[in-house]
């Protein structure tokens, strides 16, 4: 109904300014894959400070819409931390890749951010305390399981998706 909108506006990506030493758009770091999304449904204000993704814009749409979430969508339906309510989400992921080279893979919940690199120069930040990710800490800790396991995962259905192992490795 037009007297009852849905706004939403967001971006598709951040920029770097030389806060890891580039100055473009093709890293994993938070100054790239941190976007503003804002969305006014018309009757709720707040914040909401969870961890979402732009994957979950999709789902949001469906549900004020009044139409079934397809099983195959990966996000969530932000309606509900958008009512004020409490909303429980994996970790979110996010890719990078040059064609037929170097390939990476986000994974990233609440205080830990691990980063695969097909060419093995994996990253891994504790956000708690390092919020800029400038210490990598993959050669002093694992990243946890639950990050492990939604990167290799996502990678695999990468594979699947007709992308080459060659590619990819």
């Amino acid at each position: 109904e037009l007297n009852d909108p849905l706004v939403i506006i967001t971006a598709d990506h951040g920029e770097e300014f030389i806060d890891h030493g580039g100055a473009a758009h093709g890293t994993l770091y938070d100054e790239v894959i941190s976007v503003p999304l804002l969305i006014q449904d018309g009757e709720n204000t707040g914040v909401y400070d969870g961890l979402v993704g732009l994957v979950d814009i999709a789902p949001t749409i469906l549900e004020y819409l009044g139409i079934e979430i397809p099983d195959n969508f990966e996000g969530q339906s932000l309606k509900g931390p958008i009512e004020g309510n409490e909303m429980e989400r994996p970790p979110v992921l996010s890719e990078w890749g040059e064609p037929q080279g170097t390939f990476g893979i986000m994974c990233r919940s609440t205080g830990e951010k691990y980063i695969y690199w097909s060419d093995g120069d994996d990253e891994l930040y504790d956000l708690g305390t390092d919020p800029d990710e400038k210490q990598n800490l993959i050669d002093e800790t694992e990243p946890s399981e639950n990050l492990k396991q939604r990167v290799e995962s996502h990678r695999e259905r990468i594979i699947e998706g007709g992308d080459t192992e060659a590619e990819m490795v």
